[in-house]
């Protein structure tokens, strides 16, 4: 390679970085309204916010401009609407973005240029949300059938990857969320099998955590409760040695059990 060709090679390069730095900021700029009404929990104004964003409404945007739109709605009640959006995400992902030029632009010119494709994680949260969704509307096998959509993403993972690099092979929240739709139905068998298999995930870790987190005292009892439900001796009288817990049944209190979720931002 002549010197002249090297010097163009690290123009070239140099270009496409401070393109890069310049889109990363402008783009930073731009959604922050956004996402500060997100933050601050002004909800209602963060969706006038993102009607407004034409950077989000670009087409290579658009899968990420679904998804916020139905993050927004859903923590404005508004659940219908919410998964309108998530199933309009959820097809366009099953559908594929973008192709070969979209990725040869995005390598050679600017990746900012590129088709918004999403993250792992992004794509889990469509079904978190769509289950919530489907529950406070009360559609109790809606929302199973989202909750069983995580794990057959987490089988795809596995695919994906090997073990070692497969952040999401066995998901505990998933199947602690599976446990509270079943038992919210009445389904006190499924109900014990998703508890019991949360609980297995911080079990088999090398250091019995899950993303540094250790196993939560109330998926211990949830598991002890639902074990003493259906009847499982052997089972209950298993659990209670590894937790390390006597289990005593408690009487349902009057006014339910409150369960919160944070927000998934």
């Amino acid at each position: 390679m002549t010197n002249n060709s090297k010097n163009k090679l690290k123009a070239s390069v140099l270009l496409g970085l401070m393109l890069f730095l310049f889109s990363c900021a402008s783009y930073n700029e731009k959604i922050a309204g956004y996402y500060k009404q997100i933050a601050t929990g002004n909800y209602n104004e963060a969706v006038k916010e993102l009607d407004k964003n034409r950077l989000l409404q670009k087409p290579r945007n658009k899968l990420l401009f679904l998804m916020e739109k139905g993050k927004a709605s859903h923590l404005i009640g508004d659940y219908e609407n919410s998964n309108r959006y998530f199933n309009e995400a959820d097809q366009l992902l099953e559908n594929g973005i973008g192709g070969a030029m979209d990725a040869v632009v995005g390598t050679l010119v600017n990746p900012m240029t590129q088709a918004y494709k999403g993250e792992d994680f992004e794509k889990f949260m469509i079904h978190y949300y769509k289950a919530l969704n489907y529950l406070y509307l009360h559609k109790t096998e809606d929302a199973i059938v989202e909750a069983r959509r995580i794990s057959l993403q987490s089988q795809e993972q596995g695919d994906k990857f090997n073990d070692k690099e497969n952040r999401y092979s066995k998901d505990a929240f998933s199947l602690m969320l599976q446990g509270l739709i079943y038992e919210s139905d009445g389904d006190v068998n499924n109900a014990f099998i998703a508890y019991r298999n949360a609980a297995e995930v911080y079990l088999k870790s090398p250091d019995k955590t899950y993303y540094g987190t250790t196993l939560p005292k109330e998926l211990e009892l949830d598991v002890l409760r639902m074990a003493d439900e259906n009847g499982f001796k052997s089972e209950l009288n298993r659990f209670e040695e590894l937790f390390n817990i006597k289990y005593q049944p408690q009487p349902s209190s009057e006014g339910g059990t409150l369960i919160l979720f944070g927000k998934m931002v």
